[in-house]
């Protein structure tokens, strides 16, 4: 499971998460979904941008068959590990989260 920094989403997830204020287009389903990782991070020391991209790869990480992207019986099996992973626009490096 794989997210990158500077995430615009995550970032509106931040920004408008308390003020409970109505996004455009379909951002308001989006932001929905990264509610859990904003109450994951908030607290935590750091930037809270990145902690909630690190927080939304986590949980992804353990429960994929709920995030629409189960890869099905190969992981149930074993045979395939999920992985999460930020991928930093700036540098191109991939950094992958421990087991």
């Amino acid at each position: 499971m794989l997210g990158h920094s500077r995430c615009g989403a995550v970032h509106a997830a931040i920004k408008h998460i308390d003020a409970k204020d109505a996004l455009p287009g379909s951002i308001g389903d989006l932001v929905e979904t990264i509610k859990p990782a904003v109450a994951a991070a908030k607290g935590r020391p750091g930037d809270l941008l990145d902690n909630v991209i690190k927080a939304k790869r986590r949980a992804r990480r353990r429960t994929p068959e709920r995030s629409g992207t189960d890869p099905g019986r190969p992981v149930k099996k074993g045979a395939v590990k999920v992985v999460g992973a930020v991928y930093d626009l700036r540098s191109g490096k991939v950094t992958a989260f421990p087991s």
